[in-house]
């Protein structure tokens, strides 16, 4: 596959996602992210204004359902807020795609829209796991059709379409979170290439690495509070998925008329691990992020014991060391925690706790 055709194929997926507004409209021409006009407003509210009415319709249908098949009221609990939340997130997905001026000023610091058409094959995983990754949605909700068809025997397609977009939505801001990573590290490397020792810029260096930095801030102004709910959203299917597994294994325990067939809860199952693989891969990526930006100051020091104290390349490249050891990258969710490998245990371990204390009760 040539350039051209990659580079194509990328525009039309930046294109594709920006159509469904997880970021501002782009020119891929100019290479900026357009301010969204009257239309981009409109289309904005008339989005949000479905999404209401396409959430009440949810609830309303998810009440009626467990009343009738008379559900464990910490079920239907943990249903209504995994609905709430999952809405919360298409909201506030919308609402910071209209923020064009912090959209263009990551656009400046990192290369998003791919200025660099010789760099072509950094591009290639993103565009095979865009693809790939659709795949398993379709599958996925193709399950979800068949399964709620069948074994909840629901006359409507609302529980239906309003899981297809919370899936598509859930795969399309981790795809840009994934590009937008990737790109920060390809920043960060460039920072690296400049202290290479037969052609050393240090300025240039440290240019890269304040671009780096300043693009950390502005994705976590952007999806700080996505991550935060993504986190929220799983540990509250976490505990949905015991609770079912737990009322079928041991249904004398819990006070409860209906028993959830093993197909559901293996559905669920494939939502929970949907979930956790956007997630994880959140995360891995955030992490090997912040584990690059180290790289810089490893690299000064290692390149100080070759110059004497009293050089200039030593004073240049102790002061690089001194702003990359107090200006560390940092991904945190809405500043609620730092994001990084040991989060993920983190947040298992929690959900197992919480789960141990509500079973408790019973």
């Amino acid at each position: 596959m040539t350039d051209t055709w990659m580079e194509t194929i990328y525009g039309i997926c930046l294109r594709y996602i920006a159509f469904f507004r997880i970021i501002p409209p782009v020119d891929l021409e100019k290479k900026y992210f357009k301010k969204p006009c009257t239309f981009d407003y409109a289309t904005a509210i008339v989005l949000y204004v479905f999404l209401v009415g396409l959430g009440i319709a949810h609830v309303s249908v998810q009440t009626i359902e467990m009343n009738r098949l008379k559900f464990n009221g910490n079920v239907m609990a943990l249903n209504y807020t995994r609905i709430i939340l999952s809405f919360l997130l298409l909201f506030l997905t919308i609402v910071t795609s209209l923020r064009y001026k912090t959209w263009n000023v990551l656009g400046r610091k990192i290369d998003i829209f791919h200025k660099h058409p010789s760099q072509s094959k950094d591009i290639l995983p993103w565009i095979s796991a865009f693809l790939f990754g659709h795949l398993a949605s379709i599958f996925l909700n193709y399950m979800v059709y068949y399964t709620a068809s069948s074994e909840l025997n629901m006359s409507t397609w609302i529980i239906f379409v309003a899981t297809h977009i919370i899936l598509w939505y859930q795969f399309l801001e981790t795809m840009i979170i994934w590009l937008i990573l990737e790109k920060i590290r390809i920043t960060l490397r460039r920072s690296l290439k400049q202290l290479e020792l037969n052609f050393m810029n240090v300025r240039q260096a440290r240019r890269y690495y304040f671009h780096s930095i300043v693009a950390t801030r502005y994705f976590n102004k952007i999806f700080g509070y996505q991550i935060a709910i993504n986190y929220a959203h799983w540990l509250i299917l976490f505990e949905a998925v015991c609770f079912n597994i737990a009322e079928r294994s041991n249904p004398g325990k819990f006070q409860t008329d209906f028993l959830m067939g093993w197909k559901v809860i293996f559905l669920i199952c494939l939502f929970l691990v949907f979930n956790l693989l956007n997630l994880f891969s959140v995360v891995i990526s955030c992490d090997n992020t912040t584990s690059e930006s180290l790289k810089l100051m490893d690299r000064c020091y290692e390149l100080q014991e070759k110059f004497d104290r009293s050089t200039f390349e030593y004073q240049e490249l102790q002061a690089l060391a001194f702003y990359a050891a107090h200006n560390q990258l940092r991904f945190t969710a809405a500043d609620l925690f730092e994001i990084r490998r040991s989060s993920m245990l983190a947040l298992i371990a929690t959900s197992t706790t919480y789960f141990i204390a509500l079973v408790q009760f019973y």
